[in-house]
C-alpha cells in the first residue's frame, strides 16, 4: 500500500507546531509523571499563561494529544522526574490565600512597622 504525500502547508504547520509545543513538553512529561492528571496540567498550563497554537487555552484533551503526539519532547534523561517542592511551590502560587495566610501576612506586616517605629524612636531620643 503506498503512502500518500504529505501537503507541503500541512508540513510547514506540522514544523510550527513542532517548534511552538517543543518548550513546554518536557514539563508536561514531568507533571504527567508526577501523577498530576490531565485537567491539572491544563490548568497549570492556563495558571502560567501557556496557551495552545490557536490562543484558546489548554484543555485535558489537549494535553493528552500532546503528550501522545510529542513523546521525543519527553523530559531529558539527566533529569528523571520532577522534584515535588517545585510543583507544590507553582501550586502555592497560584492558589489564592486563605484568610488565615492573609492575616499572618498582614499581622507580620503590621510587626515589621512596629519595629522600625521603635528604632526610629529610640535614635531620636538617644540622640
Amino acid at each position: 500500500m503506498a503512502t500518500v504525500p504529505q501537503h507541503p502547508a500541512g508540513a510547514a504547520r506540522q514544523s510550527k507546531a513542532d517548534k511552538y509545543y517543543q518548550s513546554i513538553m518536557p514539563r508536561l512529561y514531568e507533571l504527567n509523571s508526577l501523577g498530576l492528571t490531565q485537567r491539572e496540567i491544563a490548568k497549570w498550563l492556563n495558571d502560567e499563561g501557556h496557551l495552545m497554537m490557536d490562543g484558546r487555552p489548554f484543555h485535558q484533551v489537549a494535553v493528552s494529544r500532546l503528550l501522545k503526539k510529542y513523546p521525543q519532547l519527553g523530559p531529558p534523561a539527566a533529569q528523571p522526574g520532577a522534584k515535588l517542592a517545585k510543583v507544590a511551590a507553582a501550586e502555592a502560587k497560584t492558589r489564592p490565600k486563605t484568610l488565615d495566610e492573609r492575616l499572618d501576612d498582614a499581622l507580620q506586616r503590621i510587626q515589621a512597622e512596629s519595629e522600625e517605629a521603635d528604632r526610629k524612636l529610640w535614635n531620636l531620643f538617644k540622640n
